[in-house]
C-alpha cells in the first residue's frame, strides 16, 4: 500500500507514467562519419530509435544503395548490437536531400515498388534492423535540383505504404518492424496545395518525424530563425515549429504518432549591416552561406550538379561550444559575439559586429519550450537532426524532460496564421546599457568578453530590482497563478522574484497566464515587465561571486 501511495505521488496514475515512458526519442546518425563519430559515441539509452541514414533512391531500377557500400558493413552490425543492447530500435532511412531522385517513379511503378519493398527485406533480415524510415524530400515537389517529380506522387506513396506494410507484416510475423517517415512542414502535396487530409495514410505508418528546422537559411536574402518556435508573421518563412503540427494534427494524423523535429545546429547568415542592437533578426543579408563551424567546408551533390554547391554555413551545437562562441552557462559568449533572444519565435540567435556574421541555433532554454510543447500537445516523441552534431547537452535536456508534468504556458500563443502569438518582454541582462525591455520584439542581448565579470551582472540586477514600474508590482488583491484574475492587461510580474523562473501576465480577458524563465534563470521585475536572469549573486568570503548551473550541471 506505501509503496502504491509513493507511485501515485510521483506519476498520478499508471497511465501517465506508462505515457511518459513511451515517448520517442529518435536520433538520426549519419552513416558518413565513419571513424570521425563511431558508433560508441552514441548514447543509446537516451534515444528509443537510431535512424541509419541514408540508403539512396537515385537509381532507375527502384532498388537503394549507398554510396559506401564497405561502409555498412564494417560499423552498421556493431551499430544494431550496440543499440538492441540498450533496448534502442535501428531503422535505415532511405532518401535525403541528395538521395530522393527517383522516388516519384518508383512509387508510380508496381514493378518497381516491389523492387524496393524486397530490397528492404532483405535488409532487414540480413542486418537484424528493426524497419523502414522513408525520407522523401518531397512528395509532389522539386526540392534538389535533379529530382523528379509527379501531382500523382502523394497517392503513389500511399499505394508504396500499403504494400511494404503487408510485405513486413507476412515476412517479419512475429516482430513488427515499423514504418516511418521525415515530412515536410507542410502535409503531403496534392496538385502543388497541401492535403486537408492525410487521416488514410495513417494506419500504415507507425510514426512521422516532422523536419521543423531548415526554415531559414542561406537561400534567402533575409536573416531569419533556422527553427522557430512561432513564425513572425510577414517575417521571412512563414512555417515553424508549432505550425507545422497543427498542419499535421489537422490534416487527420493522430497525436501519438507525430514526433516533431529538433536540430542539433545552427545555421549562420551573412548580414549587410550591424545587428547588435536589432529590434528584429530579420534583416538583409547576402545569399549564399559563408563558412560555417571548423567542420564546415565547400560541398557539391555527387548526383546533380543542377544543385547548389559551396558552404553550408552549419555550426553543429558542439563547436559553438568547442569553439567558444558559446560558454557553459550558454547565456554568456565568445568575445566579439553577443546573444540575442527573439520572443516571437522563441530563440537564440548571435552576431558578430565586426564580421556581421548572424547564427541561429537552438540551445537548452528554446529546446525546453519545444519539449513542453509536445508534452502537451500529446505527441508521440521527438526527433534530432544529428546525432553526432551534440555534445551530450542537448540530448539531456530530452532525457531529463518530466514528460507527465510540461509547462504548457506556450502553448496559448499557438494557433491559426491570422493570429498573431502573444510576446513578453523578457530578457537575460549582463549589463545596464543593453537592457531590451521596451522593445516589442522582446530582444534580449548578453554581450561578453573575455573577462565577463559577475559584479556587472549584480549592477544589473539592483538596478532593475531597486526600481520596479507600477506595472510589474503585484496588487493585494491579485493572486499570482495560472487562470486568476487580474486587473491590467499586459502586466507582467514574477511569482517569486528571484528564487524561482516563474511569472505570470495579465491577458486580455483579465486572466493571469505562467510563463517559465529558460533552463536555471530565475525571474526579476524590472521597469517594463520582468526579465529572466542568473540566480541572485551570493557573498562567500566576503567577496561576491555568481554561481551559474549549466545545463549539464557544472558551476562556472
Amino acid at each position: 500500500m506505501r509503496f502504491l501511495s509513493i507511485g501515485a505521488l510521483l506519476c498520478g496514475t499508471l497511465a501517465i507514467c506508462q505515457a511518459a515512458k513511451d515517448k520517442k526519442v529518435v536520433g538520426y546518425f549519419p552513416n558518413w562519419l565513419y571513424n570521425n563519430f563511431p558508433s560508441s559515441k552514441i548514447p543509446f539509452d537516451k534515444y528509443t530509435h537510431i535512424n541509419y541514414a541514408f540508403a539512396l533512391q537515385n537509381h532507375d531500377d527502384g532498388i537503394p544503395f549507398f554510396q559506401d557500400d564497405w561502409a555498412i558493413e564494417n560499423y552498421l552490425p556493431e551499430l544494431v548490437r550496440s543499440a538492441h543492447g540498450a533496448k534502442t530500435k535501428v531503422l535505415l532511412s532511405i532518401g535525403g536531400w541528395t538521395g530522393s531522385e527517383k522516388f516519384s517513379p518508383m512509387v508510380a511503378s508496381p514493378e518497381l515498388r516491389k523492387h524496393f519493398i524486397d530490397w528492404n527485406l532483405d535488409f532487414i533480415e540480413k542486418y537484424n534492423t528493426d524497419g523502414v524510415d522513408i525520407d522523401w524530400e518531397y512528395p509532389g515537389k522539386q526540392a534538389a535540383g535533379c529530382n523528379t517529380f509527379d501531382d500523382k506522387d502523394t497517392d503513389n506513396l500511399l499505394l508504396l505504404l500499403k504494400e511494404l506494410r503487408a510485405s513486413l507484416d507476412a515476412k517479419f510475423p512475429k516482430s513488427h518492424k515499423e514504418i516511418s517517415m521525415a515530412v515536410y512542414v507542410l502535409p503531403f502535396l496534392q496538385n502543388g496545395e497541401p492535403s486537408m487530409d492525410v487521416s488514410e495514410f495513417a494506419p500504415y505508418f507507425d510514426h512521422i518525424n516532422i523536419m521543423a528546422y531548415d526554415i531559414n537559411g542561406a537561400w534567402a536574402p533575409l536573416t531569419g530563425p533556422n527553427a522557430p518556435f512561432n513564425a513572425e508573421q510577414d517575417k521571412g518563412a512563414n512555417f515553424s515549429f508549432a505550425n507545422s503540427i497543427k498542419a499535421w494534427k489537422d490534416a487527420g494524423v493522430p497525436s501519438e504518432k507525430i514526433n516533431a523535429g529538433l536540430a542539433f545546429y545552427g545555421r549562420s547568415m551573412q548580414a549587410t549591416k550591424d545587428m547588435s542592437f536589432s529590434q528584429s533578426q530579420y534583416q538583409d543579408a547576402v545569399v549564399g552561406a559563408p563558412k560555417g563551424d571548423s567542420d564546415d567546408a565547400y560541398w557539391a551533390n555527387p548526383f546533380c550538379s543542377a544543385d547548389i554547391d559551396g558552404m553550408s554555413g552549419i555550426w553543429k551545437w558542439s563547436n559553438l561550444r568547442s569553439q567558444g562562441l558559446i560558454k557553459k552557462n550558454t547565456l554568456e559568449t565568445g568575445e566579439g559575439w553577443t546573444r540575442h533572444w527573439d520572443d516571437q519565435s522563441k530563440t537564440p540567435w548571435l552576431f558578430n559586429s565586426a564580421s556581421k556574421m548572424y547564427i541561429s541555433y537552438d540551445d537548452p532554454a528554446s529546446l525546453q519550450i519545444k519539449l513542453d510543447h509536445v508534452a502537451c500537445e500529446g505527441l508521440g516523441g521527438v526527433m534530432a537532426w544529428d546525432i553526432h552534431q551534440d555534445n551530450g547537452e542537448l540530448i539531456d535536456v530530452i532525457d531529463k524532460m518530466n514528460w507527465a508534468a510540461p509547462s504548457c504556458s506556450h502553448k496559448a500563443s499557438v494557433g491559426d496564421d491570422d493570429t498573431p502569438p502573444t510576446t513578453s518582454h523578457v530578457g537575460h541582462k549582463a549589463k545596464p546599457s543593453h537592457s531590451s525591455h521596451a522593445s516589442s520584439s522582446a530582444r534580449v542581448s548578453v554581450k561578453s568578453s573575455k573577462s565577463a565579470k559577475s559584479s556587472a551582472f549584480a549592477s544589473a540586477t539592483r538596478s532593475a530590482v531597486a526600481s520596479p514600474s507600477a506595472s510589474s508590482v503585484k496588487p493585494n488583491d491579485e493572486v499570482l497563478a495560472h487562470g486568476a484574475k487580474c486587473s491590467t492587461p499586459g502586466t507582467s510580474v514574477c511569482v517569486a522574484e528571484g528564487q524561482s523562473g516563474d511569472w505570470v501576465t495579465c491577458d486580455i480577458t483579465n486572466v493571469f497566464v505562467s510563463r517559465p524563465c529558460g533552463l536555471n534563470l530565475v525571474c526579476y521585475n524590472a521597469q517594463a515587465g520582468i526579465y529572466c536572469g542568473n540566480p541572485p549573486v551570493e557573498a562567500k568570503a566576503g567577496k561576491p561571486s555568481l554561481a551559474v548551473e549549466s545545463s549539464a550541471g557544472e558551476k562556472q
